[in-house]
């Protein structure tokens, strides 16, 4: 038994079902039958979060370029002089469209779908490997 203590895993909760990765990537499976079913089965579940994420990451995307292009033409219509009072430059603009409200909602949801997209990509390729 090795000496390095392994750090825990934290488990994965989607729609109400609680993947236990720990137990999935430290069990030493004595039975080749058990794993031949929870691996298979638990990488397929995975798959198809990993389906559900990479769909909304893309409308993710979109809904940040639409929240920029929304507070860009908002800005340069003329509330980039009352919010800011300044000299309207192109990199004034750009940075004020990087303040706004909508934007930075819509690139944390965006973050957080890609998030999500490598870290099962990451699980099922470690859970194939132990197949």
């Amino acid at each position: 038994m090795s000496k390095y203590e392994i750090p825990q895993v934290s488990d994965i909760v989607y729609e109400n079902q609680t993947i236990a990765l720990d137990r999935l990537l430290t069990t030493e499976y004595d039975d080749v039958a058990v794993a031949a079913v929870e691996l298979p089965a638990t990488v397929e579940y995975l798959n198809q979060m990993l389906q559900y994420y990479t769909g909304t990451e893309i409308i993710e995307k979109q809904a940040v370029k639409t929240a920029e292009a929304e507070a860009y033409m908002e800005l340069r219509g003329g509330t980039f002089v009352q919010k800011y009072g300044d000299k309207m430059t192109e990199k004034a603009l750009e940075h004020a469209v990087n303040l706004d409200d909508r934007v930075i909602k819509a690139v944390a949801s965006h973050a957080d779908c890609e998030g999500w997209v490598d870290r099962l990509r990451g699980t099922i390729k470690v859970l194939l490997a132990r197949m």
